[in-house]
């Protein structure tokens, strides 16, 4: 049971890390069956298709941002976190040329109890060090699975690097300017951020609306975020060493066990 219970929390904490909230894909069809009932534009509101005010700074925003997106390979990451009254610490590599992305995180701290949590996740498949809950042994399982610990289903979509750049698309409605600001050395732009999370597969629990501060380097990469996730708790992330040369494994067929009861 305490392998169930350690994988649930993980499963939590693991999506709201790497993605917060994600991109559910929509309903396309949905979509094209709103849009015929769409009455046309007068001749005033078809005078122009350029958005104008807060909607103009928000599309300069996203395009700036998925700049960023594009241009990261790779990175190395901290993160703490307090979820659910306990507290995390995570340190990690993420590789973003692969789909999904290739990462290896460390995890530690209160919701952990005394056991440091190593996750890999390569070519698609979670491995898991639970330390002595697991016998030392890494778990492995889908992420299907992981998702189910978390009752989040698929986790694909929340791993992928881009999920993202597609909820800010999907649900951001506030975008304010902070101004320059300084991070361990970066200069960098701070924004506060609201997105709306009702409509893009977000984690349970998730505030309806999120909001957060992000702050983006000279090329528009992400290098540090608060997340306000209310009753969830906080999360501060901070990524650096943009195309480090991360080398991420799957580990030896003698270090791996099977799920139990998968």
């Amino acid at each position: 049971m305490r392998i169930k219970r350690t994988l649930g929390t993980l499963a939590l904490a693991s999506t709201l890390v790497l993605a917060g909230c994600s991109d559910d894909g929509g309903d396309d069809a949905d979509s094209d069956d709103n849009a015929s009932e769409t009455p046309a534009p007068t001749e005033d509101e078809s005078e122009t298709d350029e958005p104008e005010g807060d909607d103009e700074e928000i599309a300069e925003f996203l395009e700036e941002f998925e700049e960023g997106v594009e241009s990261t390979t790779s990175s190395r990451m901290t993160m703490d976190m307090v979820v659910e009254g306990g507290t995390m610490q995570i340190q990690g590599d993420v590789d973003y040329t692969t789909d999904p992305a290739n990462m290896a995180m460390r995890m530690s701290g209160g919701a952990f109890g005394e056991d440091e949590i190593e996750l890999r996740i390569v070519d698609g498949i979670v491995y898991m060090n639970l330390g002595a809950t697991s016998q030392d042994k890494f778990l492995e399982l889908s992420l299907e699975q992981l998702g189910a610990q978390a009752g989040l289903g698929n986790l694909t979509d929340q791993l992928d690097p881009n999920a993202q750049l597609e909820t800010f698309r999907e649900g951001l409605t506030e975008l304010e300017f902070i101004g320059d600001e300084e991070i361990d050395g970066v200069d960098a732009e701070h924004y506060f951020l609201v997105v709306e999370t009702a409509d893009v597969g977000s984690a349970p629990g998730t505030p309806e609306e999120l909001e957060l501060d992000l702050w983006l380097d000279d090329e528009h990469r992400v290098i540090q975020t608060e997340t306000d996730l209310g009753a969830l708790g906080t999360i501060t992330a901070k990524m650096f060493d943009f195309g480090a040369d991360v080398e991420i494994e799957k580990p030896a067929p003698s270090e791996i066990q099977q799920l139990p009861g998968a």
